[in-house]
């Protein structure tokens, strides 16, 4: 894009950079079709460093805030990052970078990146506490970091130091804060839903170990029964072992007897002893049979 000047004069340059940075906010706005954003870009860039040389600050914030918001849209998060980075010096000439800062850490909690923007809140909350200056804005990046906390679903005790945090600053400079009665009435909320969260996680917890108790009690059921099928096993072998042994033992002892009568009676020319024992034991199981 080219301006070209009927009168090279200061004023009139001014007016003109004016206009077009106006138009090409109002067009920013207005439109959704990225097709020009290079073009829109570039100019940005120009009339941003114009803008930076003369100090004119307000128009440098605007003019980064919408370039950003080109690469933010993108979903472009790095360069997003740096563009806005490279313009703090501007800002701290005019001792107001903390603006970049919040633009940052605002712009990245919207698109719910919420460890960075953490990251920005905190930085701005050590440059506040080393100006020592608004206290409203420190008192609304606490309560933030809380909400933080809350949405990376980080655990009951890290909300609740999240949210000491912010009620003991508000305690100590609750004079030097706007409002302070809206800010002590909304941390009151917070911890009733801090409470709430507490006392959901324990039923969750109590839901989550009596399903696992039934799990186990589900698991234990089957090998129970399966335990008893093999225990009246054992015990029906065992009857059967018993009975086996009692007949063993009554077979073993009319051996004996066997034995001791055959001892008894005279020996027979035509068989031997021993011969005589067994065809009389024998004889004795086959009659049994």
């Amino acid at each position: 894009m080219n301006i070209v000047f009927e009168n090279d004069t200061y004023p009139e340059r001014e007016i003109v950079i004016e206009r077009v940075f106006s138009n090409l906010l109002n067009f920013f706005e207005r439109n959704n079709d990225s097709s020009n954003d290079e073009k829109i870009i570039s100019i940005l860039k120009k009339i941003i460093n114009h803008y930076a040389k003369n100090e004119s600050f307000e128009q440098v914030f605007n003019g980064v805030k919408y370039l950003a918001g080109i690469f933010l849209k993108k979903k472009d998060y790095s360069n997003f990052e740096s563009i806005l980075l490279e313009n703090v010096t501007w800002f701290k000439k005019a001792r107001d970078e903390i603006k970049i800062y919040l633009l940052l850490a605002n712009s990245f909690f919207r698109v719910e990146k919420y460890e960075e923007a953490r990251n920005y809140y905190q930085d701005i909350l050590d440059k506040l506490k080393r100006f020592k200056k608004d206290k409203t804005l420190a008192l609304k990046i606490y309560i933030r970091l809380i909400n933080i906390a809350q949405k990376l679903n980080e655990t009951p005790e890290k909300i609740k130091k999240a949210y000491q945090k912010a009620k003991h600053f508000l305690d100590g400079h609750q004079n030097s804060i706007e409002n302070a009665q809206e800010y002590i009435d909304k941390l009151e909320k917070i911890w009733l839903e801090i409470e709430g969260y507490t006392i959901n996680n324990h039923i969750a917890a109590n839901r989550e170990l009596k399903q696992d108790i039934a799990n186990i009690k589900n698991t234990i059921e089957p090998l129970t029964k399966q335990y008893q099928i093999i225990d009246e096993k054992i015990n029906r072998f065992e009857w059967k072992m018993q009975q086996e042994i009692t007949v063993f033992n009554s077979r073993f002892e009319e051996i004996k007897k066997l034995i001791q009568e055959n001892l008894k009676k005279p020996l027979e020319p035509s068989k031997n002893f021993f011969q005589k024992i067994i065809d009389s034991v024998i004889a004795r199981f086959m009659t049994k049979k």
